[in-house]
């Protein structure tokens, strides 16, 4: 910075050449959501890196990290007051922008690739095109966390075995929804909490992705892993209106290229992690089991029509179904109410 400064003054006094502005410095208060192991942490470290390079260096970004900082509701009004700029939140949401529910759909979707196919660009649009108008942040991607599996302390043969089976669920009315259609006695529980929950025999299980459940040490107190894929979970980066104002257009253009970076080396390391932490909570102990096929189609028709009454008063599930459709080629007419 001297150096250059140094030798635009020696040009201006002996060439007679202007001084070049220089740029602004930016300061950017950033929050993630993120737990142990979770892919969020990777994809914050490569978002500041990106946006370093971006804004060439003039731009000082404080990370906050966890759940510390509060959850959902508490960060959102902290970028609505102006104390954070930019953050990864969770996928409940719902609170302020309700198509977040559709995130959730079950069993739809197999593959990491028809993952990525449904929550791009028009995925988020359509879980999140409302979230500007109601909230003032604004939506510039979601975050792969990966697919959830079920964890159990004892086999699961039959659904007759998930009536009396108390499933750990986050505080979020649709996971609590579809895991009382399935069949679970759903309990709450926030992360820091399960552990105890599992010890104190208060949960039977829970389902989360599997990179969670290896760095927080979740898998001690159970048995059985079921490799279910039942919903891929996904997470909103945001930058609030205001902020975005501040930075003028091209800051702003600056911003969205590096938020787009870093997802996509999100999605390339999410699918590395999970897999690799499947492969070390099998070695640590953990039996991987296959679900049998009568539970799983029992569980698929449980699902399908309580996420249909979950989509119904929202107006763009239709075309989010659609997408899913188009993206994995498969039909999604059991998530449609006739």
């Amino acid at each position: 910075m001297a150096i250059r400064f140094l030798a635009a003054l020696l040009a201006f006094l002996f060439l007679g050449a202007p001084l070049p502005a220089s740029a602004e410095f930016v300061s950017a208060n950033y929050v993630d959501l993120a737990v142990s192991g979770d892919s969020v942490h990777k994809v914050s470290r490569h978002l500041i890196r990106a946006l370093e390079r971006e804004f060439s260096g003039e731009i000082g970004v404080n990370h906050l990290q966890g759940y510390r900082y509060g959850d959902e509701r508490q960060v959102v009004q902290m970028l609505r007051d102006g104390k954070v700029d930019i953050a990864i939140l969770s996928e409940h949401l719902e609170f302020i922008a309700p198509g977040f529910r559709l995130s959730a759909i079950p069993f739809m979707l197999s593959t990491w690739d028809e993952a990525q196919r449904v929550f791009g660009d028009e995925g988020m649009a359509l879980l999140a095109g409302d979230l500007e108008e109601r909230s003032g942040l604004v939506p510039l991607g979601l975050v792969p966390r990966g697919f959830r599996v079920i964890t159990s302390n004892r086999r699961l043969d039959s659904p007759d075995d998930l009536e009396d089976f108390r499933m750990r669920v986050p505080n979020n009315s649709t996971y609590e929804t579809l895991a009382k259609a399935m069949g679970f006695k759903a309990v709450i529980f926030d992360i820091p909490e399960i552990p105890g929950a599992l010890v104190g025999h208060e949960a039977d299980g829970l389902a989360s992705t599997p990179p969670t459940i290896l760095y927080n040490t979740l898998y001690l107190e159970q048995r059985y892993a079921y490799n279910t894929r039942h919903i891929f979970s996904v997470a909103p980066l945001v930058a609030s209106r205001s902020f975005l104002d501040s930075l003028g257009p091209e800051g702003e253009r600056k911003l969205r290229r590096a938020a787009a970076t870093a997802l996509s080396l999100g999605w390339q390391e999410g699918r590395r992690s999970n897999e690799d932490a499947l492969r070390r909570l099998t070695h640590y102990g953990l039996m991987e089991a296959a679900l049998p096929d009568a539970m799983r189609l029992e569980m698929i028709n449980r699902l399908g029509p309580a996420f249909a009454r979950l989509a119904k008063d929202l107006p763009q599930s239709g075309e989010f179904i659609s997408l899913c459709e188009r993206a994995t080629g498969r039909s999604a007419s059991s998530y449609r109410l006739n």
